[in-house]
């Protein structure tokens, strides 16, 4: 399998599943509550008082709640359980949304694209070495002498052909990263 095709297959292999998702999503989710919690700390302020007052309330709540938790606790476990297994979902759905998103932008559409052109490229430069390889054993048939250097030459093209085509792929995969970077920033 060519490593264009592999590497196409392994990206979308990754970015198809729901722990990509839920990760894409939970990152989305963080900045998110990031802002919203600025902006809740700046509107927020407490005199040293009423943070008293508030302390010694905490305290007699915790004292109470310290009796009832066994009870409590097992309740809270089954209860959270179902939370996590939802919040999962939300943040798998959340991620998913976002990585379509991604997929729509500009950037990441171009380099697309120049993936497929560099596949295209490595398949020809592949059908081209194959040729010339056919030729070569032919006239190879013809003069030794000839056919070895003729094979020397056409080994070399290919491995440049290969290297190229590598560097391409590299040089895409590189383009994806920086254009996923550009549209998450």
């Amino acid at each position: 399998m060519p490593i264009t095709q592999d590497l196409r297959k392994t990206v979308v292999d990754l970015t198809e599943t729901k722990p990509v998702y839920a990760v894409a999503g939970f990152g989305d989710l963080a900045v998110h509550t990031m802002r919203q919690a600025g902006e809740k700390l700046r509107a927020l302020r407490v005199e040293p008082k009423e943070l008293q007052d508030r302390a010694t309330e905490r305290v007699e709540a915790v004292r109470t709640a310290v009796g009832e938790l066994p009870d409590t606790a097992q309740a809270r476990a089954h209860e959270l359980v179902g939370q996590v297994e939802e919040t999962y979902d939300e943040l798998a759905a959340r991620g998913q949304k976002l990585i379509k998103r991604i997929r729509r932008e500009p950037a990441v559409k171009d380099a697309v694209h120049q993936v497929k052109v560099a596949e295209a490229k490595a398949k020809a430069a592949g059908t081209t070495a194959r040729k010339q390889a056919a030729r070569t054993r032919t006239s190879a048939k013809a003069t030794g002498t000839t056919a070895r250097t003729s094979a020397a030459h056409t080994r070399s093209a290919a491995k440049a052909a290969g290297t190229s085509a590598r560097k391409a792929a590299e040089k895409t995969v590189t383009a994806v990263e920086v254009a996923a970077e550009q549209v998450g920033a």
